[in-house]
């Protein structure tokens, strides 16, 4: 089963490197990638999870995201229904306790080479709360971490050296940036140079160049200087310049994302609903 894959670029000589250290090596590895905020490390590792699904390295192959706050229960549900063998509405699984779940992802990875990737790790827990499933790994199975602490690997048993993640160079920042705003189309001659200064301006974080992307793309083209002459040091005022340049009517929208635990899944049916349910969306009789 597949992870969604995103627009990607400057990671093909990473995702070798990675796949290399995944598929070779006969021990359990826990390889961690590492970098501050915004750099890709969810996107390489989704780039990484699906190559290797498409090549069957790996007998089982599970993704989970835990974040700085989360459940060992709702961890255990997203790996045992990731690969898409349960629904994530399985009462069977609903109903069962965290020691019956540990028990039966242990079951389940028993005697299979797996890949199993752990999304954005704050620290050693996680490994301590779920070890005992991995107990009894079957030859050349892997765990990928991804994590802004540097220190993880050194703190978990089985810890591999860390792959650290690099800021995008100012050529693989523009050639993302064009990619996000205009697709396939060529950009034009006359913004060239303010694309340019743009995407340098974002000083290698791919999050940073996928926020201004696309407040570049609701942009006539006469008021991209606009977006040249703003901060984007830090996430925090890529965000705000996000939100500044929304509709009105659109806001309320994007703050509603605050009611909800960070990295938590969240349905666009749904969402769309609970919009509709506040008074931020209005239905209409096409829509």
């Amino acid at each position: 089963m597949e992870i969604t894959p995103e627009i990607v670029v400057g990671f093909d000589d990473e995702a070798k490197a990675l796949i290399n250290r995944l598929i070779r090596g006969s021990q359990l590895e826990i390889i961690p990638i590492v970098g501050m905020a915004g750099l890709g490390k969810t996107t390489l590792a989704k780039k990484v999870y699906n190559a290797l699904s498409s090549q069957r390295q790996f007998h089982i192959q599970l993704w989970c995201t835990v974040s700085q706050a989360y459940s060992v229960k709702n961890l255990l549900l997203q790996l045992l229904c990731s690969d898409g063998e349960h629904s994530r509405k399985n009462e069977e699984l609903g109903i069962l306790d965290e020691d019956e779940l540990l028990d039966k992802l242990r079951k389940k990875l028993l005697g299979n080479k797996y890949l199993v990737v752990f999304d954005d790790v704050w620290d050693d827990r996680v490994w301590n709360d779920l070890r005992l499933s991995f107990q009894g790994a079957t030859k050349g199975s892997k765990i990928l971490f991804t994590s802004r602490n540097s220190n993880v690997a050194s703190q978990i048993e089985y810890g591999g050296e860390p792959h650290n993640l690099r800021l995008l160079t100012d050529t693989l920042s523009w050639e993302l940036l064009q990619k996000k705003v205009f697709g396939e189309k060529e950009c034009p001659e006359g913004l060239l140079k303010i694309g340019k200064q743009i995407a340098k301006n974002c000083k290698g974080l791919p999050f940073s160049v996928v926020i201004i992307s696309g407040i570049l793309a609701t942009k006539e083209y006469d008021r991209w200087d606009e977006v040249a002459v703003y901060d984007t040091d830090e996430c925090t005022n890529i965000l705000e310049l996000s939100y500044t340049h929304l509709p009105p009517y659109l806001k309320p929208c994007l703050l509603y994302f605050g009611a909800f635990r960070e990295d938590q899944e969240i349905q666009s049916k749904k969402l769309m609903q609970l919009w509709i349910a506040e008074g931020f969306v209005q239905c209409t009789d096409a829509k």
